[in-house]
């Protein structure tokens, strides 16, 4: 069968596949050949992670934000995997005001509660990577105290 007939969950494992033996064009290949009905942001994460962890920090971020800007016609919600995938590029990248704003999104008195640990501490390292203690001190605050 050719790959956009199979599984979507096959496809992110050959993406994953690829990227961890550092084939990033046969990932990269792999994810562009997913149908728009059977793109899902766990292949979105895939192919962020793949671009990660090959230091394709500025690719990762026109990646997510190819698919974050079209959010809403694309049918696409992103989670907190594919947010802090997104926030480490920015570290990276120096996308500071991409990730702020993604992290302003996310994060607010009322959705602490429904973050990921790791998305919270990826924030907090975003702030404290740029020297925004302030910022990281704000997050780590929100943080209810039987969950510090």
């Amino acid at each position: 069968k050719p790959m956009h007939a199979r599984s979507i969950e096959l496809i992110n494992t050959a993406i994953h596949f690829y990227g961890h033996f550092g084939e990033l064009r046969k990932a990269q290949t792999i994810f562009d050949a997913i149908p728009t009905h059977k793109m899902h942001t766990i292949s979105i994460g895939c192919m962020l992670k793949c671009l990660l962890d090959h230091q394709r920090y500025k690719c990762a971020v026109a990646l997510f934000q190819r698919f974050h800007n079209n959010n809403n016609d694309d049918g696409i919600q992103h989670d907190d995997v594919s947010h802090l995938l997104f926030v480490k590029a920015c570290i990276y990248s120096n996308h500071f005001d991409d990730g702020k704003r993604v992290i302003t999104q996310c994060i607010t008195q009322d959705s602490i509660q429904l973050r990921c640990v790791e998305f919270i501490n990826t924030a907090i390292d975003f702030y404290g990577h740029y020297g925004e203690v302030d910022d990281a001190v704000r997050i780590f605050n929100l943080i209810p105290n039987h969950k510090r």
